[in-house]
């Protein structure tokens, strides 16, 4: 199954670099605002998520849309930053000094 990078918002701030809103499944199905993320060399998507405030008054967040099983889930956001990268070379957005990662990750298991 493929997942399609419908809209890119770049954000950049910190180790932030925008928000994305990414597309899979027959009929089609679309979360938004997952986060891209890079820092020390390393870059990540982090899927939509709610801010709250713990018992000791420091704000968190929580995802909201994950999969139970972590090996999907990871292989899940993998291919969600290569879709952004995608569509952010297609729509020639380019961050400070980052170069865009694209790799090849295979058949899906969703």
């Amino acid at each position: 199954m493929a997942i399609t990078c419908i809209k890119f918002t770049k954000a950049q701030k910190d180790s932030r670099l925008g928000y994305a809103d990414l597309s899979f499944g027959n009929p089609s199905l679309t979360l938004k605002g997952f986060t891209l993320w890079q820092k020390d060399g390393r870059r990540w998507l982090s899927p939509p998520s709610q801010q709250y405030k713990n018992r000791d008054g420091e704000t968190k967040y929580a995802w909201t849309a994950f999969y139970d099983d972590k090996d999907v889930q990871k292989k899940f956001l993998d291919a969600g930053r290569n879709a952004v990268d995608v569509y952010c070379e297609e729509n020639n957005i380019f961050f400070d000094g980052n170069q865009q990662l694209n790799e090849d990750l295979g058949d899906m298991p969703f």
